[in-house]
């Protein structure tokens, strides 16, 4: 127990002058709450920033797209590239049986609402100009246009996704959904979509996009109240997400619990065993006995700290933030709460004898006749009861060994905004009929294509061949699904489609055309003489049977690895969530490494301030079984890593080391304050410092997670599963498990020396003397 007698005399200071530390505290409370007012956190509910590293393929990936489109898009006669914006609008025939977005009414109806928002609704006044969406959509006013086109001349019906009107074909697959079909006709359509996409350049634009996408909702509310309307439309956007997102997040407990059990293990201590002369002397006992335990238990700070330098930047920040919030705690809990403790719960001193002929009374003690009797019996069964083991290693094996063992497989990670939306949330619809339905059915993948081969060399373009065929060889991909300019340009030259090269001098005559022309904002080029050249170009490509994040990651690193072998055309695959798949993808490894941190750096403080390490190795194993136990039981309850879930992951880290610390600290420590004769009278003087802090602390914490569980906001569930699991398991570990260990090890691994002590001394004898005597 190193360090005891430097804390003692640092508790006898803090008696001594409690006043003085606990105005310290307030100043240092007071300028941290002039920190932050002046410089106020920044909350951010988007997950589209700083929850991947600065090397993710998907910065790389979303720059391409805004460097190929952004250009031209956005206010101004200089638009600048700015971050992608989306919106989507969902239409459903309101009869349900014999209605269709096919039929005229229907469509019709959708088309002019979706041109009417378009074209109508005010943003904002800029002098004496209005300014509508078509002043901030630039090359993308006319995503939706083919749509309309092709519903206005297919009067022989709808094939899916390729929709072919004489020699013009029209891949319409990204608009319509439930379909009942025959063959490849479209009968019925019970889903419409239209979309919105432009690239926000500047703050004002973010708040002018943020204000349409209000409007929106207002029309589309107004809209679905009408009971004249064939239709019913769904609003698909960010901001109706964000504002949903923050009517449940109205939830913070973390930082109220962090410090509850060291409050109790202080307390406990200063109640044990009040009959100091004075509380200087006092406090110096409490100090002594628990400020290594606490400080141990503190040592997380350093690893989370540590975390800091994680490449993911928000979930470094976060790490950073935990280690600070700890040593907080930590200081709070030796200035602010002590001077309380003394104030609240005055001490009972020594007083003279009086010289009356009364015999003095026996010295008042705190400990509960009751809780005696609980202690001695409790410790008893702990030494003593083999059925008391064979239970314990039952209970550990088969409800927290077993199911974690199983749980380590069901580790996952997703981002499903069902899951952070309320039950009641309207937004629920929208959010499910994208990742249900329109991924499912139709999921569309763009590959920028940055270096295009030279299309009139039969090599180069043999190898852009070979790449798409092993794009359509994924599994899901969907046949004849692919959009690429070079489809239509085959047909407007009657090529057949076998050739191994292109006449590129037809390529002027092509883009030109009134019918092709839109493929422009598809494909870049310039000219050689009477030979187009081009430089950059767009690819897509469908896929079905994708309906989750996961799906989507694993799905586009697959298009990776294949653009991976196809260096010399500098490919990108892209899709409007690509960011949420790389952070799906690497969720996993901050929940690895910063705990790591944090544990590594717990195990070398607590070897260190124990002093046996025997005792330390119980403390440090019930920390890591407490924390995987947390980690993958609650997989196999079903909870899902996503940012929110993985914060507490983070933070189940540093709950899972305080339980077995207090007991393994306190039982060497009983070792070296008095002689023991049996393993029941040291445990007993143990759990009469420990037994009592730890359970309160589990029973409130669950007592605040328990009710959390009836939440109607699926990742409150999980972040109540997270914690309970960390608190049952921790309590089964303190109490329990981590106990018996203890008195399971021989005496002489568990004795005064770092590695084995003789099990006989000769003060031990002479104390067994002083004992017969």
């Amino acid at each position: 127990m190193l360090l005891a007698k430097a804390f003692g005399s640092l508790g006898s200071a803090i008696g001594s002058r409690p006043l003085t530390f606990f105005a310290v505290s307030l100043v240092v409370f007071a300028v941290s709450v002039v920190f932050l007012a002046i410089f106020p956190p920044e909350v951010r509910l988007g997950l589209d920033k700083g929850y991947t590293t600065n090397d993710a393929p998907s910065i790389r990936e979303s720059r391409t797209q805004l460097e190929f489109f952004g250009s031209t898009v956005g206010m101004g006669t200089h638009p600048q590239l700015g971050k992608p914006w989306y919106m989507a609008l969902f239409a459903e025939p309101r009869d349900e049986e014999k209605g269709s977005m096919l039929e005229s009414g229907e469509f019709d109806e959708f088309k002019d609402f979706y041109k009417g928002i378009k074209k109508d609704i005010v943003i904002r006044r800029a002098g004496n100009h209005s300014l509508t969406y078509m002043d901030y959509c630039g090359k993308t006013c006319r995503i939706n246009d083919q749509l309309f086109k092709t519903h206005s001349l297919a009067f022989f019906g709808f094939q899916w996704p390729v929709t072919s009107i004489f020699s013009f074909k029209s891949n319409i697959g990204k608009y319509f959904f439930l379909r009942d079909m025959k063959g490849n006709d479209m009968v019925r359509s019970r889903l419409s979509t239209l979309y919105f996409v432009t690239f926000v350049n500047s703050t004002q634009m973010e708040k002018d996009m943020s204000n349409f996408e209000a409007k929106v909702a207002d029309l589309v509310a107004e809209h679905n109240l009408d009971d004249s309307k064939l239709t019913t439309i769904t609003q698909y956007s960010a901001l109706g997400m964000q504002q949903e997102i923050a009517r449940g997040m109205k939830f913070v407990i973390a930082k109220v619990l962090a410090g509850l059990e060291g409050a109790l293990v202080l307390y406990s201590s200063w109640i044990l065993d009040s009959r100091s002369t004075n509380a200087a002397d006092q406090m110096e006992k409490v100090f002594a006995a628990t400020m290594p335990s606490l400080t141990i238990v503190s040592a997380t700070a350093l690893g989370f700290l540590l975390g800091g330098l994680f490449p993911i930047e928000e979930f470094a920040g976060l790490s950073f933030y935990m280690g600070v919030t700890i040593l907080f705690i930590y200081a709070y809990q030796m200035c602010f709460f002590t001077g309380v403790m003394m104030w609240c719960s005055p001490l009972e001193t020594h007083r003279p004898m009086s010289n009356d002929s009364q015999p003095p009374t026996a010295p008042k003690t705190h400990t509960k006749p009751w809780f005696s009797v609980l202690l001695s019996r409790y410790s008893h069964c702990l030494s003593n009861s083999t059925w008391l083991k064979i239970f314990a290693l039952s209970v550990f094996c088969l409800c927290l060994a077993l199911p974690t063992y199983i749980g380590s497989s069901q580790v996952k990670s997703n981002i499903d905004y069902q899951n952070l939306l309320p039950a009641d949330s309207p937004k629920k619809k929208a959010v499910h009929i994208m990742n249900d339905v329109v991924w499912n059915e139709y999921f569309n993948v763009m590959f920028f294509i940055e270096n295009s081969p030279r299309f009139d060399d039969p090599a180069a373009y043999g190898r852009f061949r070979q790449m798409i065929s092993e794009i359509e060889s994924i599994p899901g991909a969907l046949a004849d699904s692919d959009m690429m300019w070079i489809n239509d340009f085959e047909r407007h030259t009657d090529m057949t489609g076998n050739e191994t090269a292109l006449n590129m001098t037809l390529f002027k005559d092509f883009i030109n055309h009134d019918i092709y022309k839109a493929w422009n904002s598809g494909v870049q080029y310039r000219y050689e003489g009477d030979r187009a050249i081009v430089t950059r170009m767009v690819y897509m490509y469908a896929f079905q049977n994708v309906k989750s994040m996961v799906d989507k990651a694993v799905l586009l690193t697959k298009c990776r690895q294949i653009a991976a072998r196809y260096p010399e055309m500098d490919v990108f695959p892209f899709d409007t969530d690509v960011t949420m798949i790389d952070v799906v993808l690497q969720i996993p490894y901050a929940t690895y490494f910063i705990p790591l941190f944090a544990l590594v750096t717990y195990a070398a403080v607590c070897t260190f301030l124990i002093g046996n390490l025997a005792v330390a190795l119980v403390s440090i194993a019930s920390a890591v079984c407490v924390f995987l136990e947390s980690y993958c039981i609650s997989a196999l309850l079903g909870v899902v890593l996503n940012p929110f879930s993985a914060a507490f992951i983070l933070a189940s880290a540093a709950i899972s080391v305080k339980f077995s610390t207090y007991t393994c600290y306190a039982f060497q420590q009983a070792e070296g304050f008095e002689y023991q004769r049996d393993d029941a009278r040291r445990m007993r003087t143990t759990l009469k410092r420990t037994l009592a802090p730890v359970t309160l602390s589990t029973i409130a914490g669950s007592m605040i997670f328990l009710p959390v569980l009836a939440t109607n906001v699926t990742i409150f569930k999980w972040i109540a599963l997270i914690n309970l699991c960390c608190l049952i398991g921790g309590a089964f570990h303190g109490l329990l498990f981590s106990p018996l260990l203890l008195v399971w090890l021989p005496r002489s691994f568990t004795g005064r020396r770092f590695f084995c002590t003789a099990t006989k001394h000769a003060d031990d004898v002479a104390m067994k003397n002083l004992n017969v005597l």
